[in-house]
């Protein structure tokens, strides 16, 4: 039987759902004996000139996506929806031609002409929801909905606006906060804060902008947990190392049969 050569890129190695993607993914290859090599390239569509330190250089990380392009393999794997995580739906599939001669599967995002992974971004954030309304009684649910080029970020603020109506709570705009998807979100979070003084509890569409929120809320004396509900999205591991703990939306890359469910951590 023919050994098959397989190509993945990633977006920094460091962050944990490219960790966890690499990991499942070389565990399948030692399962199917196939050869498997990670291309650890950044970001599309990031502006590194507003970085003063090194940061500024890591756009140059990027050429390893071309190495894997010009190299000969039989399938290349992208995690696109966070390589290109700041660009539209246009500005990834122009990321995805540039391996144009090799069949392609691009994970997080969905792009036409391509075959795609993703995540059940609806089940776990309605299941979210309906937990803080009928067993938390919360009634000013917010939401950092991330960036809305992100498909996944569109996904899971549909799920949050469907889950207030089967619940009963109108949905009100001045709740949600659009902003990035790392940490660097703190004036967004104030924002959402400062403006809704009812705030009692917010949805964040990922664990690491949850982290972010944590440190909002402390500056402000708000207490988590008493004072307001956080949720998160991935249950990375930091999230159960978290004052109190974080509850989240499990979301396992590495595992590539994933069911969502919303894993609520009693404090």
């Amino acid at each position: 039987m023919k050994r098959f050569k397989i190509g993945m890129a990633v977006a920094a190695i460091k962050d944990p759902f490219s960790y966890q993607l690499s990991q499942g993914a070389m565990s399948a290859a030692e399962r199917l004996d196939a050869d498997l090599c990670i291309f650890p390239g950044k970001y599309i569509g990031v502006d590194y000139e507003r970085y003063n330190d090194q940061s500024r250089y890591e756009y140059q990380y990027n050429a390893l996506f071309d190495i894997a392009a010009a190299a000969e393999f039989d399938y290349i794997i992208s995690a696109v929806g966070s390589i290109a995580y700041p660009v539209n739906n246009e500005g990834k599939k122009r990321y995805l031609e540039i391996f144009e001669k090799t069949p392609t599967l691009s994970v997080a995002a969905k792009i036409d002409g391509y075959d795609h992974l993703m995540f059940d971004n609806r089940t776990g954030i309605m299941q979210a929801v309906e937990h803080l309304v009928k067993e938390q009684g919360k009634k000013c649910v917010g939401m950092l909905c991330g960036d809305m080029n992100n498909s996944e970020c569109v996904e899971r603020f549909e799920a949050y606006r469907t889950a207030l109506e089967q619940n009963g709570l109108p949905y009100d705009p001045k709740l949600v906060v659009p902003s990035d998807i790392s940490d660097n979100i703190y004036k967004e979070a104030s924002r959402l804060v400062d403006n809704n003084p009812d705030l009692d509890a917010v949805i964040c569409v990922n664990d690491i902008m949850a982290q972010t929120l944590y440190t909002v809320l402390n500056d402000r004396g708000i207490h988590i947990g008493r004072d307001i509900a956080v949720t998160g999205f991935d249950d990375l591991p930091f999230a159960a190392k978290l004052e109190p703990p974080l509850a989240s939306v499990r979301a396992d890359a590495y595992n590539t049969n994933n069911q969502l469910t919303y894993r609520q951590i009693l404090g």
